[in-house]
């Protein structure tokens, strides 16, 4: 199925029984690793960049004398950038591993953690990113080999300290606002409030060209210092020729959104959201190029609903072929601002959450939060692709349910049409089953949960959009083990369907099958194989003997049969379904090698030791190649 399907994946394939060797990697995916494996998204050294004690505290003491660095601060103080410098500088210096973790959330750090250890290889494929970062953890804590690894922005005290290694040779930076991060941590690094006023000074003449200490002082002073701040002041100070005293007369007249007006507990000043609202103004005045200004304005609007962690700069493709033209220089436009930064591999654009934070205020005083939410969709959706690809692309699909979960938690939504409100709930379904699909469990039960309840708000319980949230649920219970959770949301499902779309529809049959899979998976066989073979005598009425969906039923019934030990009944099905897989699919289709696989299984299990080798050794180099 792709995107507008959103029930189809359990259905197709049971009891995969592939072997991985004892380091937790599919033997014949092991390679050897390349140094240096970076992993992530480093933020490139910005313009004008001021070198920071702070980054030469972590190089000075970094031989031996600290495993875990903490880099806190109050937001705005460049703590990420002192991070990023610390890792440019290890990189420089011949480094194993420098990794790059999200981990402003629970999910996003697990899923971070788990693409660092599938790039090391240290984790099975089909791991949950739960159990990934585990193994993650466990293989750092015995290597030697020199390696950094930085979890950026954390917040989750108890959760990092169970995740970091117990010992070994990677640096662990963690970067966070919250001062109990110390407990952690061999080293403090404090990134303050930001740059000293002579650092400010300095760098603001440097970005300005202006020789005026005095005024520079003045703004830094406004700005508390905050190197965010000040770079998206010098930016928009340079850009537009003004002095600084035009600057802060500009700044302290600027109009705070309502948003920002009824904040209370400000971590820094008002006069830095300010600031940032002023340059992002400024970045929106005409350059004498429509073309150009309505990009800007378009890229700007995707940053203030994307994950501003990183939007890939192959998502960054304008649906009118005209305005595409003007990306590059829309990019340029805001980097040069200081509003977006190129991630080192310059393939990923990054924007700092205080600037994402106040672009979403912008849109939500000036009410144009239809406007923008319709042109992320539109970017968005012709990305989420088939199914059938989940696997092959699940790096991919992770950032793009990072992109959803970004736009369903920007507070946007609430102030849409019911027709774009449907547009987010089919995107999250979607998420949903792509985190189903690639085993990222413990985040898609989550994600289920909150699609349904909000499913269930806007659309009602019984509206087959809701139904399929709630089979969508059903299946990520399942294939986590909890199957008897998934059994009891698959028979309320099934009892709505049969009543709203009947017997023999197939999302009817699709619930079917896929309770009898969990039947199965509950060790039920006799209703399991019973609701196979009924559900068999309809998808061979309805859908012919050789339809996809009446081979996936075809052979989840042979393993029934194989495990309830009717295994000459599971022989006999079993080859029949290859006979008309290979014939249907082809020889190489990942289902034929599923039924080859299985179907060697059952040779073995019937004592036919000789057939079984053969078909193990030929299924064996197909998959290998």
């Amino acid at each position: 199925m792709g995107f507008g399907g959103n029930t189809y994946v359990l259905q197709g394939i049971r009891a995969g029984r592939i072997a991985f060797n004892g380091t937790g990697t599919a033997a014949a995916e092991q390679q050897p690793i390349v140094s240096p494996l970076v992993v992530g998204r480093i933020p490139n050294e910005p313009r004008s960049f001021v070198v920071r004690p702070q980054t030469a505290r972590l190089a000075a003491e970094s031989s031996g004398s600290w495993r875990v660095a903490l880099v806190t601060g109050m937001r705005g103080a460049g703590k990420t950038h002192v991070a990023a410098a610390y890792a440019r500088n290890r990189l420089a210096r011949g480094v194993g591993l420098a990794g790059w973790v999200n981990a402003g959330s629970d999910d996003t750090l697990y899923a971070g953690l788990a693409e660092v250890a599938l790039r090391l290889g240290t984790a099975d494929p089909g791991d949950d990113p739960v159990k990934a970062a585990y193994r993650l953890r466990d293989h750092l804590a015995t290597q030697a080999e020199a390696g950094l690894l930085v979890l950026d922005n954390a917040t989750d005290v108890d959760l990092v300290r169970e995740l970091l290694p117990a010992s070994g040779n990677t640096q662990i930076v963690i970067t966070s606002t919250v001062r109990s991060f110390t407990s952690l941590a061999d080293l403090l690094v404090d990134a303050g409030t930001g740059y000293s006023r002579n650092q400010s000074v300095a760098y603001l003449n440097s970005v300005t060209d202006l020789n005026d200490p005095p005024g520079a002082a003045a703004v830094a002073a406004e700005l508390g210092d905050l190197p965010l701040a000040l770079a998206t002041a010098a930016a928009a100070i340079a850009a537009s020729g003004a002095t600084y005293t035009r600057f802060l007369q500009r700044v302290r007249s600027q109009p705070l959104p309502r948003a920002l007006r009824h904040r209370v507990g400000q971590e820094h000043r008002l006069r830095v959201d300010q600031a940032i609202t002023l340059s992002l103004d400024d970045a929106r005045i005409p350059t004498g190029d429509p073309g150009l200004d309505t990009t800007i304005r378009w890229l700007l609007d995707l940053f203030a609903v994307f994950d501003p962690a990183g939007i890939g700069r192959e998502l960054l493709t304008h649906p009118d072929p005209e305005l595409d033209e003007w990306i590059d220089d829309a990019i340029d436009h805001c980097v040069q601002r200081s509003l977006l930064t190129w991630s080192t591999g310059r393939d990923s654009l990054l924007a700092h959450r205080l600037t994402a934070r106040a672009l979403r205020e912008q849109i939500l005083d000036a009410d144009h939060a239809e406007t923008v939410l319709t042109a992320a969709l539109d970017l968005l959706e012709p990305h989420l692709f088939d199914e059938d690809e989940a696997w092959a692309r699940r790096l991919e699909g992770t950032r793009l349910v990072d992109h959803i979960d970004a736009i369903t938690s920007s507070g946007l939504p609430r102030r849409v049409t019911p027709a774009s409100r449907s547009r987010i709930l089919k995107t999250q379904r979607w998420a949903t089953r792509q985190l189903t699909t690639t085993a990222v469990l413990t985040r898609a039960i989550e994600l289920a949960h909150a699609t349904l309840i909000e499913h269930e708000q806007i659309l009602g319980s019984k509206h087959p959009d809701t139904l399929n949230t709630r089979h969508n649920l059903a299946d990520a219970y399942q294939e986590a083990g909890q199957v008897t959770s998934a059994i009891d949301l698959y028979e309320q499902v099934l009892t709505d369907r049969r009543r709203i779309l009947g017997d023999d529809h197939p999302h009817t049959l699709n619930t079917r099958n896929n309770l009898a899979l969990a039947h199965q998976e509950a060790g039920q066989l006799t209703s399991a194989i019973d609701l196979y073979e009924q559900v068999l005598t309809d998808r061979r009425r309805i859908l012919g003997d050789s339809h996809p969906h009446t081979l996936n039923t075809r052979n989840n019934l042979a393993d029934a049969y194989q495990e309830a030990g009717q295994v000459s009944s599971a022989i006999d099905l079993y080859e029949q379904v290859l006979t008309d897989r290979r014939r249907i699919l082809g020889e190489d289709h990942p289902d034929t090698l599923n039924t080859r696989h299985n179907l060697a299984h059952a040779y073995q299990e019937a004592g036919q030791v000789g057939k079984a080798i053969e078909l193990f050794e030929q299924v064996l180099t197909d998959y290998l190649r």
